[in-house]
């Protein structure tokens, strides 16, 4: 016997297997008994697994009992649990009987074809119903009987093939029927299928795992009041792998590099309560490239891809991803035990074309909005959509907005509508972080935005060009501190800068020096078929080289003179590393070369869009916090870096409320 406490939000929180593994008895309840949240009392029985097992002592009637009925894997329990809700359990039951053997083992094996993991009974009450019903879960071994894996000779002898009683590739069907005395009354069944279904119809890319159903009616209605079911799809022939003892290995789930695209599907629609219907859709690898290399037939993959552009193969979802949607206002439990998060849930990163975009979304109503967001740079005719710091990121969008503090005491208030009047009281407060990034360039001309607000501080920021001049841009800065009043502050700022050589000069050799840099690059992109053309070329001259009449080798001499004249020339590149003056040059060697000196030539002209050579400006604030308020001109001249500037302050020693107090009086 044993008392255990689990506590759990949702639902159960653990099965047998989380039992003390030094009680014996204990160890042989059925794995697919669930132990509720609260406290539990669990008592069980079985037969002794020290000694000889073929016998029960005479003075032992339990043991033969057990013996006799179940066999000698079998056992009995029973479960007392209370949760806190209130509510009472009563679960009683047996499992671990062998209903078919393999014949090809003697009965002292105990080699299972069919057995029943666990049949019993379960009762259960709480304030508003009371509960009865049974639940029986059944296991299948899908491999073949081990006297034909013997005379394959995956097994060297009887005694080989059966010294292992564990199933292969087991299959575990698992179900529950359940009947509420409540208002109204409810009848529910579920059958969940654990395991894989290997090539599923035959097909050697489709497999199928983790499979439920489950349907609620409410009588006398004769058609269901709610309908669950889950299930996932793999599709690929490397996903899983079949051992030659009819074992079935998980390889994906090993090896990230293996193509294996894999969808998993839950949903559950409830007429009778509308807040429990969901859905939720998981994707991992689901892409083109994953797609060709499951569907299309082996030998042809290869030449599919081929023809295919890197962009287009890589196309769909990079990773896992996930979409759901919860009617209810907190997480839900599925069949099978996932989590759906509660409201409408997005995550997931996809290449549309080479293009990415990564959101992550969750939105319950009333309580909470998260929005995470990135994108690559979006390149449209004479417009580009850019980050605020990188020309090699897009846009970015950051939004949580919502209500802190417990959930429970959220939904409680949320239900009854009491939130404006009663949400300080329970320590429930707004709250809310806004950030939002990015630069747009429309033509020549660039504008930027950056915004960050949250329940403590308020910044936004706006650069653009003035008049269409992207020599002359303006600054304009909102700065606000509100936590609290005795801290209060705000700032607003305005500046022009005039900035003619970077715009009129620095601006046009920087895009001078990267249309030179397009144009090398392009030609260096050439040099890959020279590449391959001078391997063919080596390979030919070799063959001849090494023929047997001497006429040809003859012929092969003038070939080996050019190659030689070919690697003498490289040689003599004096810009190349060293190693490659010793004779060691090849024209991949060139490319690799030319082409770090290109990256390098690309990262000095973007460095030129930082030369300060010369600016004029001038700026306004205005700031006020509770200690000073102030006002300030200013006008800067920036010459080589180093800048020169003249203006004035006009400043008080108090807030800007007890100044506009003492000029009002």
């Amino acid at each position: 016997a044993v008392i255990i406490s689990t506590v759990d939000g949702l639902t159960m929180l653990a099965n047998s297997d989380s039992l003390p593994d030094n009680i014996p008895a204990l160890l042989q309840i059925p794995s697919t008994v669930e132990i509720p949240a609260g406290i539990s009392l669990i008592l069980a029985a079985s037969v002794a697994s020290e000694g000889d097992r073929d016998e029960c002592a005479e003075n032992d009637p339990l043991c033969k009992f057990i013996y006799s009925l179940f066999g000698a894997d079998g056992s009995v329990y029973a479960m007392f649990s209370l949760d806190f809700e209130p509510s009472l359990t009563l679960q009683m039951g047996f499992g671990g009987t062998a209903l078919s053997k393999d014949s090809f083992c003697d009965d002292n094996a105990d080699v299972r074809r069919v057995s029943l993991t666990e049949a019993s009974i379960i009762l259960s009450a709480s304030k508003l119903e009371v509960t009865a019903g049974i639940a029986v879960s059944l296991q299948f071994e899908l491999a073949e009987e081990r006297a034909v894996l013997h005379n394959r000779g995956v097994y060297t002898s009887q005694s080989d093939a059966c010294s292992n009683n564990n199933m292969i590739n087991p299959l575990l069907f698992q179900g529950q029927l359940l009947a509420s005395f409540s208002v109204p009354p409810r009848i529910e069944g579920t059958l969940l299928m654990r395991g894989v279904i290997y090539q599923f119809l035959g097909l050697d890319f489709v497999h199928i795992s983790n499979v439920g159903l489950g349907l609620a009616f409410t009588p006398p209605a004769p058609l269901p009041t709610s309908v669950e079911a889950e299930g996932t799809l793999s599709l690929g022939r490397q996903c899983y792998t079949k051992l030659n003892t009819g074992e079935v290995v998980d390889m994906a789930a090993i090896d990230d590099s293996i193509p294996c695209a894999r969808a998993t599907t839950e949903f559950r629609f409830d007429t009778a309560d509308p807040s429990a219907t969901y859905f939720m859709v998981e994707l991992e690898d689901f892409n083109l490239k994953s797609l060709i290399q499951a569907v299309a037939p082996a030998d042809n993959v290869d030449s599919i891809l081929n023809i295919l552009p890197a962009v287009v193969e890589e196309s769909g979802f990079d990773g896992k991803a996930l979409f759901s949607y919860s009617a209810a206002l907190t997480d839900t439990v599925t069949l099978s035990g996932k989590i759906v998060p509660a409201g409408l849930r997005v995550y997931g990163k996809l290449n549309l074309l080479g293009y990415k975009i990564f959101a992550n979304i969750s939105i319950i109503p009333f309580i909470k909005v998260y929005v995470e967001a990135r994108a690559d740079p979006l390149n449209l005719p004479g417009l580009k959509f850019l980050s605020a710091t990188s020309d090699d990121e897009g846009p970015s969008v950051y939004i949580n907005a919502g209500l802190g503090g417990s959930s429970s005491d959220i939904v409680k208030l949320s239900s009854a509508l009491l939130l404006s009047t009663e949400g300080s009281s329970t320590g429930i407060a707004p709250l809310v972080e806004v950030y939002l990034s990015g630069r747009v360039q429309i033509l020549s001309q660039f504008a930027s935005a950056l915004m960050t607000i949250n329940n403590t501080h308020m910044y936004i920021n706006v650069r653009m060009p003035l008049f269409g001049i992207n020599s002359l841009h303006a600054d304009f800065t909102i700065a606000s501190s509100y936590g609290s009043l005795a801290d209060a502050s705000f700032l607003i700022a305005f500046s022009v800068v005039f900035d003619p050589i970077k715009a009129l000069i620095i601006a046009p050799l920087q895009a001078f020096v990267e249309l030179i840099i397009g144009l090398a690059r392009g030609v260096v992109a050439l040099l890959s078929p020279m590449v391959d053309a001078l391997t063919a070329f080596n390979t030919f001259t070799d063959s001849i080289l090494a023929s047997d009449s001497a006429t040809v080798r003859c012929i092969g001499a003038g070939f080996d003179a050019i190659r030689n004249t070919i690697d003498g020339w490289l040689d003599k590149l004096y810009l190349l590393p060293e190693g490659c003056s010793n004779g060691g040059c090849d024209i991949s060697d060139v490319q690799t070369y030319l082409s770090k000196l290109l990256d390098d030539a690309s990262m000095w002209a973007s460095d030129l869009a930082n030369l300060d050579i010369f600016s004029i400006g001038a700026a306004a604030q205005f700031s006020s916090d509770t200690e000073k308020t102030s006002l300030s001109l200013n006008a800067h001249v920036s010459v080589l870096g180093n800048t020169f500037s003249t203006g004035f302050i006009v400043s008080a020693d108090s807030s800007l409320q007890d100044v506009i107090s003492s000029i009002g009086n």
